[in-house]
């Protein structure tokens, strides 16, 4: 018996250690993503050069400074309207924490939640020194037309929030499961 206690012990021990392991994984991902559109805002604001053109596809640098929401919606400026934005850009950023959270917890990856809040807090620090985000990427999918301006922090949000959703629309039962055990 003591036998069994002594590997079990040892294999919670080589589990915490992974869990560490891989939460440093995360961080340094985060911080890379983060690094990553810091970077490419930095060359926006102090050289402004980029133009690819492939085929039908336009890829355009162009420095812009969204005042607003996401896609220039409220873009007008205003005194309180960044402020309302950055609050709530905190919020959904620690309701995303908080998922985060559960998901670590189910033993889960979440890498889908650290391209969501490495996007927000690129952003948020936007909003914070600049009262509006950093716009860069001026894609032109069809000829004339210009999809709206935004950075990678916006693709990185996007992209972990289609994930996030995918995932959970496959697992709903489970979180709930494991929500219901926790209240008891």
């Amino acid at each position: 018996m003591s036998k069994n206690t002594k590997n079990d012990g040892m294999r919670n021990s080589i589990i915490d250690e992974y869990r560490n392991m891989s939460l440093i994984w995360y961080f340094s991902m985060g911080s890379a993503l983060l690094l990553f559109d810091r970077l490419f805002k930095d060359i926006a604001i102090y050289y402004n050069i980029f133009d690819i053109s492939l085929f039908s596809f336009n890829l355009k640098y162009d420095y812009f400074i969204n005042y607003g929401a996401a896609f220039s919606i409220f873009s007008y400026e205003s005194f309180y309207i960044p402020k309302i934005i950055a609050v709530v850009s905190f919020f959904s950023m620690f309701f995303i924490y908080r998922i985060a959270r559960l998901r670590y917890n189910l033993k889960e990856d979440i890498k889908w939640e650290v391209f969501v809040l490495s996007g927000g807090i690129s952003n948020l620090i936007d909003r914070i020194f600049y009262n509006g985000v950093i716009d860069y990427l001026n894609i032109n999918l069809i000829y004339d037309y210009s999809f709206p301006v935004g950075n990678f922090a916006d693709l990185f949000i996007v992209l972990g929030l289609a994930m996030l959703a995918k995932t959970w629309y496959l697992n709903y039962d489970r979180y709930i499961s494991f929500l219901e055990d926790r209240k008891r």
